[in-house]
Parts: C-alpha cells; structure tokens; sequence
C-alpha cells in the first residue's frame, strides 16, 4: 500500500476510534444525564409526597383542632345547661323547703294561740279561778299575755314580746343571764328533729 493510502486509512481509522470514543462519552454522558433525571424526579416525588404528608398532618391538625374546638363547645353548653337545671331544682327544693317550714310554722303559731286562747277563755269562764293551767303559758311579768319567748341558758319560756325589752337579758324566774329566742320556733324545730 502506498504510504497516503496507508496514512489515510491511519487517520481514517484514527477519526473512526475518535468517533467511536465521542459516540461512546455522548453516551455515557445521556446516561449521566438520564441518572441526573431520574434523580430529579425521585427528588421531586418525594417532595410531592412531603408535600402530601404535610397537607395531611395540616388536615390532621385542623380538625383536631375544630373537633376540640366543637368538643369544648359542646361540654361548655351541656355544663351550663346542667348548672341551669340544677340551679332550678335547688331553688325549686329551697323553695319548697321554705314553704313547708313557713306552712309548719304558721299552723304551729295557729294551734299555740287555739290552746291558748282555748286556755284563757276557760280560766276567765272558770268559778273557781284555778290558775294552775292558765299560769303555764301567761307572761311571768305582765301576767296578761302568752310567754313566747325561751331564755336559751336556763330554758324557762316566762317573758312575752312586750316585757322581754324590760327585763332585758334576765331571767325573770331564776336570775340566769341568757340570750332570748322565740319559742314558737324552738317547739317547731324540736317537733322536726324528733320527726326524721
């Protein structure tokens, strides 16, 4: 072969691996690019999926919130409502209590006054003035009117509503002094404890 034959076919054969070589570094260069990709969409789904798990907890969290948030409502609203109800029934039980004891009080003070005027009326009709029934409920002063108030240390019920201001905190019968307190009220109170 001729030398130009034999250099052309060395240069041919020289671009020929040259050219392989370029075709072969273009495609290693695509497959670094397609890893590249591919990489980039792995990055990419992730962040997609980041960014579905974080609208998830921020939907979590939403309605955790607005269901506490409903929860807290709906227990203020039935806590008041329950206030309410019992707060009714006490004041209907209060009231009902206050009633019962005023009735009990006003039929007691109806039957102390019947016994007494009962009382009063047959000493004055009696002949012979016996004053033995009559000297139980008269006022240890005046001696005319019932004796409705209880000295609270030595328990004697002696005084009525008008002398007890005269007497002030002694008792007419013994001398003890002591605090005065109606005694329609104790009998009443004393009639309740012995009734439970």
């Amino acid at each position: 072969m001729s030398p130009i034959v034999l250099r052309e076919t060395n240069n041919m054969n020289y671009f020929g691996n040259n050219i392989l070589n370029e075709n072969q570094l273009l495609r290693n260069q695509i497959n670094i690019l397609n890893n590249e990709i591919y990489t980039l969409q792995n990055r990419r789904n992730n962040v997609d999926n980041e960014n579905i798990l974080n609208n998830n907890i921020n939907n979590n969290i939403n309605n955790n919130i607005n269901n506490n948030i409903n929860n807290n409502i709906d227990n203020n609203i039935n806590n008041n409502i329950n206030n309410n109800i019992n707060n009714n029934i006490g004041n209907n039980i209060n009231n009902n209590i206050n009633n019962n004891m005023n009735n009990n009080i006003n039929n007691y003070n109806n039957d102390y006054y019947n016994d007494y005027n009962n009382d009063y009326n047959h000493y004055n009709n009696d002949d012979n003035n016996d004053t033995s029934v009559n000297t139980l409920t008269q006022c240890s002063i005046c001696m005319t009117r019932p004796n409705n108030y209880v000295n609270t240390t030595c328990g004697h019920i002696c005084v009525c509503n008008n002398c007890l201001p005269r007497i002030g905190n002694t008792c007419p019968i013994c001398r003890q002094t002591g605090n005065y307190i109606l005694f329609i009220i104790v009998v009443f109170l004393v009639k309740m404890i012995k009734l439970k």
